[in-house]
Parts: C-alpha cells; sequence; structure tokens
C-alpha cells in the first residue's frame, strides 16, 4: 500500500485508454489542450498562462504533493491511442479521503472516457491506498459530469449553496461521495 512520501505508481488501464502518470515532462504536450476555455466553465482555475507554469503544476504532481505540500496527489494524464484525452487527479488525505478531479478534451467528451478514468482510480485507490471514502465537488451547472458521478456509484451528499463566486456569478456545488471497500 502507498503511504504518503512513497512514489512510483504505474500506469492504469481502462479498456482502450491508459492512464499516464503525469510528469513535469509532458507539460509542453499538454499546454495547448488545457488551454481549451471550456475546461474552465465551472471551475474556478484559469488556463495555464504559460509553459512554466504547467510545468510547476505538473512537478508538484510528479512528487506527488499537493500544493499546501500536506496531502498526496496522484495525477496520470488519460491517453486513447497515445493521443491525450484528459487528466485525473485524486488528492488523499489522512482522513482515508480521496478528493477527485477530472478534465476531458473537447473531441473525447461524451465517449465514456471520463467514466472508465474515474473507474480505473477508483480500484487504484482501492488496492493501493487506504482511502475509505471519494469525494468529488461539481458545479451544478455540470450536468455531464453530474451524471458522470452518479453513473459511477457516486451518491449526492449535499448541496453547497454559494460555494464559490468566479466568473461574475455565483457558483452552487454538489458534493458526491462514494464508499471504497475495503481490500479485506
Amino acid at each position: 500500500m502507498l503511504r504518503k512520501g512513497q512514489r512510483h505508481i504505474e500506469p492504469l488501464e481502462a479498456g482502450s485508454l491508459i492512464l499516464e502518470p503525469v510528469k513535469k515532462a509532458h507539460a509542453a504536450e499538454l499546454l495547448e489542450p488545457l488551454r481549451e476555455p471550456s475546461l474552465y466553465d465551472f471551475v474556478v482555475d484559469l488556463p495555464p498562462e504559460c509553459l512554466a507554469e504547467l510545468e510547476q503544476r505538473f512537478e508538484r504532481l510528479e512528487r506527488e504533493l499537493s500544493p499546501e505540500c500536506d496531502d498526496t496527489c496522484y495525477g496520470w494524464i488519460i491517453r486513447r491511442d497515445g493521443t491525450p484525452a484528459g487528466l485525473l487527479q485524486a488528492t488523499c488525505n489522512d482522513d482515508r479521503q480521496a478528493f477527485i478531479g477530472y478534465e476531458v478534451f473537447k473531441p473525447f467528451r461524451r465517449q465514456g472516457v471520463a467514466k472508465a478514468a474515474v473507474g480505473a482510480v477508483l480500484g487504484f485507490l482501492r488496492r493501493a491506498t487506504d482511502t475509505q471514502h471519494v469525494i468529488a465537488y461539481v458545479d451544478t451547472r455540470n450536468e455531464p459530469s453530474i451524471n458522470l458521478l452518479l453513473s459511477a456509484g457516486f451518491s449526492r451528499r449535499r448541496l453547497i449553496k454559494g460555494a464559490d463566486w468566479f466568473k461574475g456569478s455565483v457558483s452552487d456545488e454538489l458534493e458526491f461521495e462514494r464508499h471504497l471497500p475495503s481490500r479485506f
């Protein structure tokens, strides 16, 4: 079982997809796909401004550290036939929780990419960590992501009114949770 500070996660397979652990060297390949404006419709984040910014983000993921360096953060590039189709990240804390987030690039949306990738990462978290609960936060306007989480076995826990203010409007968010069965 991986613990905080341990490294070397392996690639994951999900049908025709390969989830490759993120490395700093991937930044140049992913800079343009991550500048797609629609990726940021429902999140506070903004597209990366430059290669150095993305390299810094990916370097933290490669070291498996959250931005605050207190949680373990795993990141994967989702690939279909070698082409980047998106990113998926899981941040594990000491409370046996993991928070997941994902981005699917426009040409690969609504093709089951996110569902397959989330399933592979749930399997990894169950096998390789002591995670018991996986949590995801989704803007209430993001229907595709809500449907994805429900179809992946997540349950809606609560509505968070006024969770954030960004891009000129208030964001209400839904909190979803999925319990992971014990490995034993």
